[in-house]
């Protein structure tokens, strides 16, 4: 749709490491190849310390110094890739609402994400009974500090699989 749309190329790609036994994020590779910006970022989750430490690269201009950072780490945070695996895991009742610290692009932003309710919805690849939930994304202190609002349904079994996301902002629908 990006490339249609805006001409834009993306090939990003996101790995993350947890430790099974807590569910606690590792380490972290992301590495951003979008039209003419690539990056690649790495990080190191450190618990003894109580610290995360990020490296950035720009791939497209190696000659310049990575950028490095070391933030706290808060008990329950996670990476973005991490959380929402962690949802999957959880016991989602209606109503409920989530909440732990999160650290993305190497910064620290608020996760919350309430239980709507359960619906059943219809995809191509049938219908499938939901939970539905509402991942805060969007807003100041948050992952994407514009306006705009994201919905997701999951399956209401053991697996929790996601069978349809709905992201709204400026203007525009994706589905």
């Amino acid at each position: 749709i990006l490339i249609r749309l805006f001409n834009i190329g993306v090939n990003d790609r996101f790995e993350t490491l947890v430790a099974p036994h807590k569910f606690r994020t590792q380490a972290i590779v992301k590495e951003i190849e979008e039209t003419k910006k690539h990056r690649v970022q790495t990080g190191l989750y450190n618990y003894n310390k109580r610290e995360a430490f990020y490296r950035t690269t720009d791939v497209n201009n190696p000659q310049n110094p990575p950028k490095e950072i070391i933030l706290k780490l808060e008990d329950g945070a996670m990476d973005l890739l991490a959380a929402f695996y962690f949802v999957r895991m959880q016991n989602l009742p209606d109503g409920a609402m989530l909440k732990f610290p999160l650290i993305f692009d190497a910064e620290r932003v608020d996760f919350d994400l309430l239980v709507l309710g359960r619906e059943e919805v219809s995809t191509d690849l049938g219908k499938f009974k939901t939970i539905k939930v509402q991942p805060n994304l969007f807003g100041p202190g948050r992952l994407i500090a514009k306006e705009g609002e994201v919905f997701m349904w999951l399956t209401d079994d053991a697996a929790r699989v996601p069978v349809k996301i709905t992201v709204k902002s400026s203007g525009a629908t994706i589905n």
